[in-house]
């Protein structure tokens, strides 16, 4: 029986034409262009000779002149004056080259038009891909903030509400009007003489919440002042003691007592802060600078003071630098606790002052 060599012919046929056409529409996929671009609408550019389409957005048909100008407008600001670089997506049956095109700040030029509401996105191109997401996003905020295009989309309709509206409230305006010549006396004075009850009755409640403050306050100041006093009593006993241990040890006609067995050097006195910790949120309330002299202070003030050794076989003169240093920092620890006991004395010398009468 005869062979049919039709079918055969006719698929070799098929598969050259399509090895042969294959490089070309490879090329034209991925065919690139580079150069100054100029916009010649809101979503198409001329680079060269070439008149670029963005791949992925549309225009917006039935745009007016002036949406049309904008859009121009933006593109060219995206181009900088400067070199864009596109990849050809595809060509269409026209042979218009589709898009995507870069800016020299990286920008993808389709995309940031549809940002600025100049462009909606091709859906059926962009489906699938990864830029679908982005490019639905920011159509969806360029509408949301009535950008470009959307914000005129609202049309005379809109306007038209708006005239509607200003009538309306035009002739309610004049309604209450009459109604404010008619009852103007009544209202007004009831107004009025609510607003000074409101008024006075805030007035004294406020008065009565600042001499409470003030009175909280004051004995604040007076806890903390007894605190400081008899921390400031403590601390010149400290440095008599240790004037005494100092004086022992710098004395060339005997030897010091901690040669012989050792001695212990407080380094601080022990104090007391049990009404500063208690009222710590409440001091800002005696004044900046009261306030921030016993943060000072108190800063200065350990929970448990600390101690270091005078061996015997340490030098005479690393002993009486030691003491000196302890004798100093309590000096200026007295000179801290001096300045506030006068601070405290100035403020209730004011506070005297600006006393009312009856109080």
């Amino acid at each position: 029986m005869p062979r049919n060599t039709a079918t055969p012919l006719l698929a070799i046929l098929i598969v050259m034409i399509a090895v042969m056409l294959w490089p070309a529409a490879l090329m034209a996929q991925s065919q690139s262009f580079q150069g100054k671009a100029r916009a010649i609408d809101g979503t198409s550019l001329q680079i060269g000779a070439e008149k670029i389409f963005f791949w992925g957005v549309r225009g917006v048909g039935g745009a007016s002149a002036q949406q049309q100008i904008n859009a121009r407008i933006t593109l060219d600001a995206l181009t900088h004056g400067q070199d864009v670089r596109c990849e050809s997506k595809f060509i269409s049956d026209k042979g218009q080259h589709h898009a995507q095109c870069i800016n020299v700040e990286d920008k993808d030029m389709g995309l940031a038009m549809v940002q600025a509401g100049f462009a909606t996105v091709d859906r059926a191109s962009v489906f699938g891909t990864v830029f679908e997401q982005p490019y639905i996003t920011a159509e969806t905020q360029a509408r949301d903030t009535q950008s470009g295009i959307w914000a005129d989309n609202q049309g005379s309709g809109y306007y038209a509400q708006i005239i509607v509206l200003l009538a309306a409230a035009t002739v309610l305006i004049g309604l209450i009007e009459v109604l404010a010549i008619l009852y103007f006396g009544r209202v007004m004075a009831a107004g009025f003489e609510k607003l000074r009850q409101e008024q006075a009755y805030h007035s004294e409640l406020f008065a009565k919440e600042q001499k409470l403050k003030a009175k909280e306050s004051s004995i604040i100041a007076s806890m903390l002042e007894a605190e400081i006093k008899s921390n400031r009593a403590r601390i010149e006993a400290f440095v008599l003691v240790y004037d005494e241990m100092l004086k022992e040890i710098r004395d060339v006609t005997k030897k010091p007592k901690y040669k012989m067995s050792g001695d212990i050097v407080q380094l601080q006195p022990g104090l007391e802060r049990a009404i500063f910790d208690t009222h710590t949120a409440k001091i800002e309330a005696l004044g900046p600078r009261l306030s921030s002299a016993l943060v000072h202070f108190y800063a200065r003030i350990k929970s448990k003071p600390e101690y270091t050794n005078l061996e015997p076989e340490m030098p005479q003169h690393e002993a009486i630098k030691t003491v000196e240093v302890v004798i100093n920092n309590a000096r200026k620890l007295q000179e801290i606790a001096d300045g506030l006991l006068v601070e405290f004395r100035r403020q209730n010398a004011d506070g005297r002052k600006s006393m009312p009468a009856d109080e």
